[in-house]
């Protein structure tokens, strides 16, 4: 990911890659399991667009980089990840779903979500935004890089394209499943020996934070990795 982590695994381990685009970080091959991680069904229905109303989500490049470079004449609406002007869930899908255009600084679930409801993404490129993570699943269509309106009429025309392939890979994710069991069977030969070490959940998400924390200490320095941390407390 973004913070840097282990890409090198020895012949013992079964190596299986959120996405290809991941899976072609490491030096050992490694099999694929795409699994599209937002539902449709969840999403609000029949939502009118607001004319000229621009979104802007930047949440992990506010905490790691700071704040994003906007032109000046653009009026828009932010969404924000933590802090006191963290929206809830409700009125972030309202926004995704009212909104003409939605500019991103970073790889989220967020830009699915906002084309799936007909919401065209902009990526704005940067250094922490590298490769888009399911661009080998779900291509480019319904989103562009960058302010141009060309490259903005491009992606919406495009939309219908991307939730087509969307709908596929949902549809497939189950068959795909069962092809890498399939032919990774002695992965699952009974030893003995415990094959697979899932996490404790309750302290899952407390191991997550000290890793998260020693990952931005690593590759930005003390100093943005305290600001994180402020960023993840929520006021009482």
């Amino acid at each position: 990911g973004n913070l840097g982590g282990k890409t090198e695994f020895s012949d013992k381990e079964w190596v299986i890659s959120y996405s290809g685009k991941i899976s072609k970080t490491y030096k050992l091959s490694s099999d694929v399991l795409y699994l599209p991680i937002v539902d449709p069904n969840e999403l609000p229905k029949g939502l009118s667009k607001s004319p000229g109303l621009n979104v802007v989500y930047a949440g992990k490049y506010r905490a790691f980089v700071g704040k994003p470079e906007i032109p000046e004449h653009l009026s828009y609406v932010e969404i924000y990840r933590d802090g006191k002007k963290r929206q809830p869930r409700k009125e972030v899908l309202d926004l995704l779903g009212r909104a003409e255009v939605l500019y991103l600084w970073e790889n989220s679930s967020i830009a699915v979500e906002a084309m799936l409801m007909d919401t065209p993404c902009m990526f704005i490129e940067n250094n922490f935004l590298g490769d888009l993570i399911a661009e080998d699943e779900l291509g480019i269509d319904g989103s562009g890089f960058g302010f141009s309106i060309e490259s903005f009429e491009k992606a919406k025309k495009t939309l219908p394209i991307f939730q087509e392939r969307y709908s596929k890979a949902r549809a497939n994710f189950w068959s795909q499943l069962d092809d890498l069991l399939t032919r990774n069977e002695t992965q699952w030969n009974d030893t003995g020996i415990s094959r697979i070490k899932l996490p404790v959940y309750m302290y899952s998400s407390i191991k997550h934070k000290v890793a998260l924390f020693g990952g931005v200490v690593k590759q930005q320095g003390l100093i943005t990795a305290v600001r994180v941390i402020k960023k993840f407390i929520k006021p009482s």
